[in-house]
């Protein structure tokens, strides 16, 4: 068989045989009502302590500096989450830096759960963070 023609099918046949799980894809308009009626918690955090739970995932250790729901500030939690890259929903965080994200809790679980879908919208360079935030600080008033 000819090289070019070698590589054509070899082309073909990765992408029709690659997993869709492989990609990470956010769905639905992030708005502080969905923020806060769909997600067990809503916090800044800093992170106190990283270390890995089982393969791909990572149990994170937040102390609350506000909350929006869930947990009062001062609590601690621990979040369960994969650690992979994003391409893959992955989170990382880093030990003594803060985070806003929302977070859910699995029946049966003792750690709320996220994952990159999660916490991209509080990336300051998506422009949502501080929109949201005093969105969700208004609410708070109310």
């Amino acid at each position: 068989m000819k090289p070019a023609k070698l590589s054509i099918i070899t082309l073909a046949a990765l992408i029709l045989t690659a997993s869709p799980a492989l990609a990470c894809s956010c769905r639905g308009k992030v708005t502080v009502d969905s923020l806060l009626k769909y997600s067990a918690a809503v916090f800044t955090g800093v992170v106190y302590k990283v270390r890995p739970a089982s393969s791909g995932q990572s149990l994170t250790t937040f102390g609350i500096v506000e909350a929006f729901k869930g947990p009062p500030a001062g609590a601690t939690i621990r979040v369960l989450h994969r650690s992979g890259s994003t391409a893959s929903c992955g989170v990382r965080f880093q030990p003594g830096r803060t985070y806003t994200l929302s977070v859910n809790m699995r029946p049966g679980m003792a750690e709320y759960t996220t994952s990159h879908c999660s916490t991209w919208m509080f990336n300051p360079n998506v422009g949502l963070r501080d929109r949201l935030i005093e969105g969700m600080r208004a609410m708070k008033r109310r």
